[in-house]
């Protein structure tokens, strides 16, 4: 089977009954991977729509990659900005 394009679309509840529709298209060419196009386009619209993860879920990601030992300890003084979780840079 060949997929030829992917599309995600996703709308946002601006409150007051408003709502804003972002949605954007893949197209594939013969061998490329469909569920890689997918996770771009979801990013892709999420980013636009403003909706990435909450602070929550960064720091539980962050916890759960230091106890696996994939990162090092952070110095408690150590000012992280969770809302940008690239901000720390060694």
């Amino acid at each position: 089977m060949f997929i030829k394009k992917v599309l995600y679309q996703r709308v946002k509840s601006l409150g007051n009954y408003e709502t804003e529709r972002v949605e954007v298209e893949v197209a594939l060419n013969e061998g490329e991977d469909a569920n890689a196009a997918f996770n771009a386009a979801k990013k892709y619209v999420n980013g636009k729509l403003g909706l990435g993860p909450t602070k929550k879920e960064i720091r539980d990601a962050y916890n759960l990659l230091r106890e696996a030992g994939c990162v090092e300890d952070v110095d408690a003084d150590a000012d992280i900005d969770f809302d940008d979780p690239m901000a720390y840079e060694e």
